[in-house]
């Protein structure tokens, strides 16, 4: 078994078996293009989610059941956004399409737009006056 050291953009190292990176389709390309690679940046993820995504990697050889996936995202929902952008970026297409299984029924569920920013944590950047301008360019999409 040979081992990969991933390097986070604060320069912390973490040792990733190559069966473990199997989960992300980009790493996987660079180890298989690359033979004597021994060592991957990381710089388009931040630290915090990074260690997060390492911590998916080193989960994802075990028997995977959607449960623990979606335990594991569940555990990490204040963040899901950066963790869903940190998934397509690595390619990992397990955890990227649980992620948006989970938003999907977030907002399948919500009768508002209000609950709707409260439910996935969306900020109101609109003034009243531009919502309501908003609301009556699609005033179909409110019957």
């Amino acid at each position: 078994m040979s081992i990969i050291h991933l390097v986070s953009p604060d320069g912390g190292k973490y040792d990733v078996l190559k069966e473990e990176l199997k989960c992300s389709r980009l790493l996987s390309r660079i180890i298989d293009d690359i033979v004597l690679i021994h060592e991957i940046p990381i710089t388009n993820i931040s630290s915090s989610i990074f260690k997060i995504v390492y911590d998916f990697m080193k989960l994802s050889i075990r028997p995977t059941t959607e449960f623990w996936i979606r335990e594991f995202i569940l555990e990490n929902s204040a963040i899901i956004s950066e963790l869903l952008s940190a998934s397509n970026f690595l390619e990992i297409d397990m955890l990227s399409s649980e992620i948006i299984d989970i938003l999907a029924k977030k907002v399948q569920s919500c009768c508002s737009i209000e609950e709707m920013r409260e439910k996935l944590g969306i900020n109101n950047d609109f003034t009243h006056e531009e919502e309501e301008a908003e609301k009556n360019k699609v005033a179909w999409a409110f019957i």
